[in-house]
Protein backbone atom coordinates (compact mmCIF):
# COMPACT_ATOMS: atom_id res chain seq x y z
CA UNK A 1 0.00 0.00 0.00
CA UNK A 2 1.28 3.46 -0.92
CA UNK A 3 -0.25 6.89 -0.30
CA UNK A 4 1.20 10.15 -1.54
CA UNK A 5 0.48 13.74 -2.54
CA UNK A 6 1.56 15.47 -5.72
CA UNK A 7 1.54 19.16 -6.64
CA UNK A 8 1.82 20.73 -10.08
CA UNK A 9 1.65 24.20 -11.61
CA UNK A 10 1.67 22.81 -15.16
CA UNK A 11 -1.61 21.02 -15.82
CA UNK A 12 -0.93 20.13 -19.46
CA UNK A 13 2.26 18.39 -18.35
CA UNK A 14 0.50 16.57 -15.53
CA UNK A 15 -2.55 15.61 -17.62
CA UNK A 16 -2.01 14.98 -21.32
CA UNK A 17 -5.65 15.83 -22.08
CA UNK A 18 -5.40 19.41 -20.79
CA UNK A 19 -4.68 21.90 -23.63
CA UNK A 20 -1.29 23.56 -23.33
CA UNK A 21 -2.72 26.99 -24.24
CA UNK A 22 -4.93 26.92 -21.12
CA UNK A 23 -2.26 26.35 -18.46
CA UNK A 24 -1.99 29.92 -17.15
CA UNK A 25 -2.46 30.26 -13.37
CA UNK A 26 -3.90 26.75 -12.90
CA UNK A 27 -2.45 24.60 -10.11
CA UNK A 28 -3.20 21.15 -8.77
CA UNK A 29 -2.91 19.10 -5.61
CA UNK A 30 -3.44 15.38 -6.08
CA UNK A 31 -4.12 12.67 -3.48
CA UNK A 32 -3.02 9.23 -4.63
CA UNK A 33 -3.40 5.70 -3.37
CA UNK A 34 -2.13 2.47 -4.86
CA UNK A 35 -2.63 -1.09 -3.69
CA UNK A 36 -2.96 -4.46 -5.40
CA UNK A 37 -6.18 -4.90 -3.43
CA UNK A 38 -7.57 -1.38 -3.63
CA UNK A 39 -9.81 -0.48 -0.71
CA UNK A 40 -11.85 2.46 -1.98
CA UNK A 41 -13.36 3.23 1.41
CA UNK A 42 -9.86 3.59 2.83
CA UNK A 43 -8.91 5.91 -0.05
CA UNK A 44 -12.01 8.06 0.47
CA UNK A 45 -11.16 8.42 4.16
CA UNK A 46 -7.52 9.21 3.28
CA UNK A 47 -8.71 12.05 0.99
CA UNK A 48 -10.93 13.45 3.72
CA UNK A 49 -8.15 13.43 6.31
CA UNK A 50 -5.70 15.11 3.92
CA UNK A 51 -8.17 17.79 2.86
CA UNK A 52 -8.81 18.60 6.52
CA UNK A 53 -5.06 19.08 6.99
CA UNK A 54 -4.43 21.06 3.81
CA UNK A 55 -7.42 23.35 3.55
CA UNK A 56 -8.69 26.29 5.61
CA UNK A 57 -11.60 24.88 7.60
CA UNK A 58 -12.38 27.92 9.75
CA UNK A 59 -14.67 29.32 7.03
CA UNK A 60 -17.67 27.50 5.53
CA UNK A 61 -16.52 25.09 2.84
CA UNK A 62 -18.92 23.16 0.63
CA UNK A 63 -18.75 20.24 -1.75
CA UNK A 64 -21.18 20.42 -4.65
CA UNK A 65 -22.30 17.23 -6.36
CA UNK A 66 -23.58 17.66 -9.92
CA UNK A 67 -26.03 14.87 -10.77
CA UNK A 68 -27.17 14.05 -14.29
CA UNK A 69 -29.41 11.17 -15.33
CA UNK A 70 -30.29 10.26 -18.90
CA UNK A 71 -33.96 9.64 -19.73
CA UNK A 72 -33.89 6.27 -21.48
CA UNK A 73 -37.57 6.33 -22.41
CA UNK A 74 -39.14 9.80 -22.77
CA UNK A 75 -42.59 8.22 -22.51
CA UNK A 76 -41.86 6.54 -19.19
CA UNK A 77 -43.82 8.05 -16.31
CA UNK A 78 -41.51 6.28 -13.86
CA UNK A 79 -38.37 7.94 -15.25
CA UNK A 80 -40.11 11.31 -15.32
CA UNK A 81 -41.11 10.81 -11.70
CA UNK A 82 -37.74 9.58 -10.41
CA UNK A 83 -35.61 12.20 -12.25
CA UNK A 84 -32.27 12.29 -10.35
CA UNK A 85 -32.71 12.13 -6.61
CA UNK A 86 -35.41 9.46 -6.39
CA UNK A 87 -33.44 7.35 -8.84
CA UNK A 88 -30.19 7.26 -6.87
CA UNK A 89 -31.78 7.27 -3.42
CA UNK A 90 -32.46 3.55 -3.84
CA UNK A 91 -28.69 2.94 -3.66
CA UNK A 92 -27.37 5.88 -1.63
CA UNK A 93 -28.33 7.69 1.54
CA UNK A 94 -28.87 11.32 0.50
CA UNK A 95 -29.83 12.72 3.90
CA UNK A 96 -26.45 14.43 4.30
CA UNK A 97 -27.07 16.47 1.12
CA UNK A 98 -29.05 19.66 0.52
CA UNK A 99 -30.75 19.05 -2.82
CA UNK A 100 -31.58 21.51 -5.56
CA UNK A 101 -34.56 21.26 -7.87
CA UNK A 102 -34.19 18.94 -10.87
CA UNK A 103 -34.23 20.52 -14.33
CA UNK A 104 -34.75 18.94 -17.72
CA UNK A 105 -31.66 19.27 -19.88
CA UNK A 106 -31.11 18.54 -23.58
CA UNK A 107 -27.75 17.51 -25.07
CA UNK A 108 -26.71 15.61 -28.19
CA UNK A 109 -30.32 14.79 -28.98
CA UNK A 110 -30.85 13.18 -25.55
CA UNK A 111 -32.98 14.22 -22.59
CA UNK A 112 -31.47 14.39 -19.11
CA UNK A 113 -32.47 15.47 -15.65
CA UNK A 114 -29.82 17.52 -13.90
CA UNK A 115 -29.51 18.80 -10.34
CA UNK A 116 -26.89 19.83 -7.83
CA UNK A 117 -26.52 19.06 -4.15
CA UNK A 118 -24.47 20.67 -1.42
CA UNK A 119 -22.85 19.36 1.72
CA UNK A 120 -20.08 20.25 4.15
CA UNK A 121 -16.52 19.31 3.23
CA UNK A 122 -16.53 16.82 6.13
CA UNK A 123 -18.78 14.59 3.98
CA UNK A 124 -16.20 14.33 1.21
CA UNK A 125 -15.89 10.57 1.64
CA UNK A 126 -19.65 10.11 1.15
CA UNK A 127 -19.66 12.24 -2.01
CA UNK A 128 -16.71 10.28 -3.42
CA UNK A 129 -18.64 7.06 -2.94
CA UNK A 130 -21.41 8.42 -5.19
CA UNK A 131 -18.95 9.84 -7.73
CA UNK A 132 -17.21 6.45 -7.92
CA UNK A 133 -20.49 4.77 -8.91
CA UNK A 134 -21.92 7.48 -11.17
CA UNK A 135 -19.46 8.24 -13.97
CA UNK A 136 -21.43 11.18 -15.41
CA UNK A 137 -21.56 12.96 -12.06
CA UNK A 138 -19.01 15.62 -11.20
CA UNK A 139 -18.05 17.59 -8.11
CA UNK A 140 -16.38 20.81 -7.08
CA UNK A 141 -15.52 22.70 -3.88
CA UNK A 142 -16.69 26.22 -3.15
CA UNK A 143 -17.44 28.79 -0.46
CA UNK A 144 -20.42 30.09 -2.46
CA UNK A 145 -24.11 29.46 -1.74
CA UNK A 146 -25.21 28.30 -5.19
CA UNK A 147 -28.40 26.63 -3.96
CA UNK A 148 -29.79 29.99 -2.87
CA UNK A 149 -28.91 31.52 -6.24
CA UNK A 150 -30.66 28.67 -8.06
CA UNK A 151 -33.79 29.12 -5.96
CA UNK A 152 -33.77 32.82 -6.83
CA UNK A 153 -33.24 32.00 -10.53
CA UNK A 154 -30.01 34.01 -10.63
CA UNK A 155 -28.23 30.95 -12.03
CA UNK A 156 -29.42 27.63 -13.44
CA UNK A 157 -28.65 23.98 -12.80
CA UNK A 158 -27.54 23.66 -16.45
CA UNK A 159 -24.69 26.09 -15.68
CA UNK A 160 -23.04 23.24 -13.76
CA UNK A 161 -23.51 20.43 -16.30
CA UNK A 162 -20.15 19.54 -17.83
CA UNK A 163 -20.89 16.88 -20.46
CA UNK A 164 -19.16 16.85 -23.84
CA UNK A 165 -20.37 15.55 -27.21
CA UNK A 166 -19.23 12.03 -26.24
CA UNK A 167 -21.56 12.03 -23.21
CA UNK A 168 -18.57 12.17 -20.84
CA UNK A 169 -17.49 14.67 -18.20
CA UNK A 170 -15.82 17.60 -19.95
CA UNK A 171 -12.98 18.07 -17.48
CA UNK A 172 -11.49 21.04 -19.33
CA UNK A 173 -14.81 22.90 -19.15
CA UNK A 174 -15.21 21.94 -15.49
CA UNK A 175 -11.78 23.41 -14.69
CA UNK A 176 -12.41 26.57 -16.71
CA UNK A 177 -15.79 27.32 -15.12
CA UNK A 178 -14.56 26.59 -11.61
CA UNK A 179 -11.51 28.80 -12.10
CA UNK A 180 -13.70 31.63 -13.41
CA UNK A 181 -16.03 31.30 -10.40
CA UNK A 182 -13.18 31.02 -7.85
CA UNK A 183 -14.16 27.43 -7.10
CA UNK A 184 -12.05 24.27 -7.01
CA UNK A 185 -12.57 21.61 -9.68
CA UNK A 186 -12.30 18.00 -8.55
CA UNK A 187 -11.21 15.17 -10.84
CA UNK A 188 -11.56 11.61 -9.55
CA UNK A 189 -10.11 8.56 -11.26
CA UNK A 190 -9.69 4.91 -10.36
CA UNK A 191 -8.43 1.69 -11.91
CA UNK A 192 -7.62 -1.80 -10.66
CA UNK A 193 -4.36 -0.68 -9.04
CA UNK A 194 -4.97 2.78 -7.69
CA UNK A 195 -7.06 5.91 -7.27
CA UNK A 196 -6.58 9.66 -7.48
CA UNK A 197 -8.46 12.74 -6.36
CA UNK A 198 -7.11 15.94 -7.90
CA UNK A 199 -8.18 19.37 -6.67
CA UNK A 200 -7.53 22.00 -9.34
CA UNK A 201 -7.55 25.71 -8.64
CA UNK A 202 -6.56 29.14 -9.90
CA UNK A 203 -3.32 30.36 -8.34
CA UNK A 204 -5.02 33.57 -7.22
CA UNK A 205 -7.50 31.57 -5.10
CA UNK A 206 -4.94 29.55 -3.18
CA UNK A 207 -4.95 31.80 -0.10
CA UNK A 208 -8.73 31.55 0.16
CA UNK A 209 -8.69 27.76 0.38
CA UNK A 210 -5.35 26.30 1.43
CA UNK A 211 -3.25 26.55 4.57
Amino acid sequence: MKKWIENSDNLSEYYGWYPIEKIENINLISYNFTDANLDKEEFFDYCLQQVKKDMIMSKELYIYLVAIEEVQNPNSKVERYKKCWRKISTNFDLEFLELSKEDEYFLNGMIYYAAIARTNIFNLHKVLKIIDAKKKYSMFISRMDYLQEIEENKIYVSDFVFLNSFDEIDKVKLIEICSKNHDLACCYGVDSLGAELAIIYNTHDRMNYFQ
